[in-house]
């Protein structure tokens, strides 16, 4: 299989994509060329296409993925209220728009 590297995509190694770097590495793989042959013909320092190889392989270009599961955060709150008889009335509310449906109905109370 053959890949195919724009000659303008290596012109400045200093910003080469990932997708290029790769695509160099498995370009090399794939042949039957010497290493140093290789980055001479793609004017590449042998020291920086070596790390290029052992960092862009194939596994080490691949995203690894983890599952994360989310759960919900407990949101429900206990809510005092003290009445003028001293009289105590505690109220579970999950929410602040809740929590403001209740204060309102209390003050019409």
């Amino acid at each position: 299989m053959k890949y195919k590297i724009d000659k303008t995509d290596i012109n400045d190694k200093k910003y080469l994509s990932i997708s290029t770097k790769s695509r160099l590495v498995k370009a090399f793989k794939n042949s039957s060329e010497k290493m140093s042959k290789f980055c001479h013909r793609h004017n590449i320092p042998t020291s920086t296409f070596s790390y290029w190889c052992k960092t862009y392989t194939e596994s080490n270009t691949t995203p690894k993925l983890t599952e994360v599961i989310l759960s919900k955060p407990d949101t429900k709150r206990e809510i005092e209220i003290i009445l003028e008889n001293n009289l105590k009335v505690k109220l579970g509310v999950n929410n602040s728009v809740e929590l403001m449906g209740l204060i309102k109905d209390l003050r019409k109370c």
